[in-house]
Parts: C-alpha cells; sequence; structure tokens
C-alpha cells in the first residue's frame, strides 16, 4: 500500500513538474511590441485642441500623457483638452496590451501651441466640426456653432495652403475677405452681396466635392457678419482624403487659375463673309474656375462670348485636363452638349474650321508646372491640322456661326498657360457667386454671317 501511494505521488510531482516546466516556457516567450499610433492635431480651437490617431492593430485600449499630469487611459481613438492658456502643450499616447503575447507601444508626441490673445471672451461663438464619409475627392462637414443667432463663415481648403496663409487669424481672415471681395466683382457682386449668400447660421453642412486625394485638409469656421467684421477667433479640424483608384485625381484641377494665352483669333467682317486671322501679338490674360457640376468637369472663363457659359473638360486615365470645347449649351440641371468645332492650322500654313469628337486641349501637371498641348490630327481628305481657337458655334449638320455684337471680336488663341491663382481659391465661395448672379444678357447670334466650310477629322 506504501508503495503503490509513493508511486502515485511520484507521477503527481512529476506531473506538476511538467506542467510548471511548460508555464515557466511560456512566461520566458517574447511578446511582440505594439506599433507606436501616428498622431494627429485634428481640431484646433482658441482654447484648446483634440489630438487623433488611427486605431492600433491588436491594442487592448491606450494611454495618454498631458503635460505633467498623471497618466489616464481611455478606449477611443482621440483626447480632447479645452479651456487652456495661451501655451505649448504636449501630449504622449501609447497602445496598451491586453494579453502576454503583445506589449506596450512605445510612446508617441506631439504638440500644439494656444496663441496669445486667440482665447476668447466669456460667451463668444466656438465651433465644432464633424467630418464623415470622407472619399478620395470629397467628405461631409457639419459645423455646429456654440451660439445659433450668429453669422459664420466655414469652408475648407488643403492644409498646405491654410498653413501658409495663416500666420495669425488676423492675416488669414484680411486674405479671405480680400479674395471673396475679388471674386464677388468678377461675378457683378459686392463683398456683402457675397456674404449675405455665403454666411451661416446654426448648425449647417456641406459636401465639398473635387477635393486633392491622400491630401490632408482643414476645415475651418470663425464669426462674420455681412458687413466684413470678424467676431471670433478661427476654429479648425483637420482631415485626411483617401487615395484616388486608377490614378485619375479630378481635385488636383479644381479652383480657380490664372492662365495666359499666346495670342487671340480675330474675326471680321468682310463685306457679307466673317473673315479670321491669328494674331500672336494679342495675348490674352484670363481667370479660369474649374468645378464639377451634374458629374461633369466643366471650366469656365475661356468664352468670350458669355462668361455664364463652361467649356467641357474631362480628366483622363493620366491625371491630365482635356478641356473638348469651349463652350458647353445647355442648363446645370439639365446637362450640357459639347459644340465640337475648333479654328485650325492645315497643313502648318493654311487655316480652316475643323469639327471633331478630340479633345482641342490637354493640360499636363506637373507639380506646380501646367503645360498644354494641342491637338494635332488629321482630316478626311489626308491634311494634318492642329487646333487652335474654339467658340465656333453649330447651327445644324453643315452650317457654324460666331457670336458677337461688335467687330472685330477676339477668341482666345495658340498656347495657354496656367497658374493656380493666389488667394484661398474657395470652390464654395465661386459656386454661391456663380449661382446668385443675374443671368447674362444673350449675345446676339449673327445668322447672316453662317460658316458652310466646315472640314471633318478623323
Amino acid at each position: 500500500m506504501q508503495n503503490k501511494l509513493f508511486t502515485l505521488l511520484c507521477t503527481g510531482l512529476l506531473a506538476f513538474a511538467l506542467t510548471s516546466c511548460d508555464k515557466n516556457e511560456d512566461n520566458d516567450a517574447p511578446s511582440s511590441k505594439l506599433a507606436t499610433p501616428v498622431l494627429n492635431i485634428t481640431e484646433q480651437l482658441s482654447d484648446g485642441f483634440t489630438v487623433s490617431w488611427q486605431a492600433v492593430e491588436h491594442a487592448a485600449g491606450y494611454s495618454y500623457v498631458f503635460g505633467n499630469e498623471a497618466e489616464k487611459s481611455t478606449n477611443v481613438t482621440s483626447v480632447s483638452f479645452s479651456g487652456l492658456e495661451p501655451g505649448t502643450y504636449t501630449v504622449k499616447v501609447k497602445a496598451t496590451a491586453g494579453s502576454a503575447e503583445w506589449s506596450d507601444s512605445d510612446y508617441a508626441s506631439i504638440s500644439a501651441t494656444i496663441e496669445e490673445g486667440t482665447t476668447p471672451p466669456t460667451g463668444e461663438m466656438t465651433f465644432t466640426f464633424d467630418i464623415s464619409d470622407i472619399t478620395a475627392s470629397s467628405a461631409v462637414i457639419t459645423c455646429t456653432p456654440s451660439v445659433n443667432d450668429k453669422t459664420y463663415f466655414f469652408d475648407c481648403m488643403e492644409k498646405s495652403l491654410y498653413d501658409q496663409m495663416h500666420t495669425s487669424d488676423e492675416a488669414f481672415s484680411a486674405a479671405l475677405l480680400e479674395s471673396l471681395e475679388t471674386m464677388g466683382a468678377e461675378y457683378g457682386m459686392t463683398l456683402e452681396q457675397v456674404l449675405s449668400q455665403l454666411l451661416s447660421t446654426g448648425v449647417d453642412v456641406w459636401d465639398p466635392n473635387g477635393l486633392k486625394s491622400s491630401t490632408e485638409h482643414v476645415a475651418y469656421a470663425f464669426g462674420l457678419n455681412t458687413d466684413g467684421t470678424v467676431t471670433t477667433a478661427i476654429a479648425t479640424k483637420s482631415f485626411t482624403t483617401k487615395e484616388a483608384a486608377g490614378g485619375s485625381d479630378t481635385g488636383s484641377w479644381l479652383g480657380e487659375w490664372d492662365a495666359t494665352s499666346t495670342g487671340s483669333l480675330v474675326w471680321n467682317i468682310s463685306g457679307q463673309y466673317l473673315e479670321a486671322s491669328y494674331d500672336e501679338n494679342r495675348p490674352m490674360d484670363l481667370h479660369f474656375t474649374i468645378t464639377e457640376e451634374q458629374g461633369l468637369t466643366v471650366l469656365y472663363g475661356w468664352s468670350q462670348v458669355d462668361s455664364s457659359l463652361p467649356a467641357l473638360c474631362e480628366i483622363n486615365a493620366n491625371g491630365d485636363l482635356e478641356v473638348y470645347a469651349g463652350v458647353a449649351v445647355g442648363s446645370e440641371s439639365q446637362g450640357y452638349t459639347p459644340t465640337w468645332s475648333a479654328y485650325c492650322l492645315i497643313n502648318g500654313s493654311d487655316y480652316s474650321l475643323v469639327t471633331g469628337t478630340y479633345p482641342a486641349y490637354t493640360f499636363s501637371m506637373n507639380g506646380d508646372q501646367i503645360t498644354c498641348q494641342r491637338y494635332t490630327g488629321e482630316l478626311q481628305s489626308g491634311e494634318t491640322f492642329q487646333a487652335l481657337s474654339l467658340e465656333v458655334y453649330a447651327l445644324g449638320e453643315t452650317q457654324y456661326a460666331v457670336y458677337g455684337e461688335t467687330f472685330p471680336i477676339y477668341f482666345v488663341a495658340g498656347d495657354i498657360a496656367m497658374t493656380r491663382a493666389a488667394g484661398t481659391g474657395s470652390m464654395k465661395a465661386a459656386a454661391v457667386c456663380k449661382a446668385a448672379r443675374k443671368p447674362a444678357a444673350a449675345k446676339l447670334l449673327h445668322t447672316s454671317y453662317a460658316l458652310n466650310n466646315m472640314r471633318a477629322a478623323k
């Protein structure tokens, strides 16, 4: 009996020893360190800020340290701080492990500055943002003010541009108001008329389209009266658009552009006929607004007949901007129909009208440099041609005409150089100005000067 009991005790001790060895081996196995969070300041207020980060895989939660305060824990991916005095504040965040397989990450650190003199007085309107449904080229921005009966302005732009313009709240708001006044003048509106259409009260939602992909943007808001008086500090919140699919990035082209043509196409009356000539010594200074309407990319400012008529464009697979027609006839609600016609150089020495379905101009972007390529093709007769100028309009299948009240008239011609316009380039403001502007008076169509010598491209 004693021998049997001794055998059982030995067996039990051996099993305990084996189990203990297994546990020790598990404890000795090295654990993997969690990835360090990547921190961003996603909302900068006049007396506070928000730090956000993407979720860390396998993390059970997060710990953060604000300045010299004690470490705190959270299960969400952002922390906010408010009621701060002017100064620079540092926040550290680490991902925390929930199992023996993983160990806590290293701390990530980020700092934010509350500027002197920006702490709002008691009762001043402040703003919070909610940014949702972010895609490669769009987002939905909801701006909520703390006061519902005061007017304010809110918009968004690329953060790099905002950082360049925002040397102070005062400098930024002054530059914005100057830009809005200039834009309004182009549409025949005063600054007060622009602001009366543009300012918000209460909660407002805006869904900008045509944003640049894979790019950090900033939504911003500040109190503003229709007379141009700024009433609050500027509040901001950053967000980053997603990567564009297929290499086509419409957002890179949307906005305001200054442009210059190398010459002009001059139309004159000779007896009962219209005659055209290319004047390479008469360049034209232009201002383009490229936007999206009804799913189409359109360009305002090309047409010298009526500034309310857009040119029809397309972004190709290489990200280039193709201009198909000098004007697209129709309306925003009903869609646009292009007029496929251009005045062209034939065989390098002669001129003629040509119709086809080609993009007359293709613009390529390389950083801040924009290059232009005019379409070169072949006529059905075998001759070669190169597009020179647009704004020839169809009267029917075989007849074309030129608009004009007095002659000579001058149209955009030759190569075109483009540079992004200085200022905010607010697509929101441009859309509001265009919608509020009175319709342009119809131009006289000289049907007695119909052009019958249109030639067809292959």
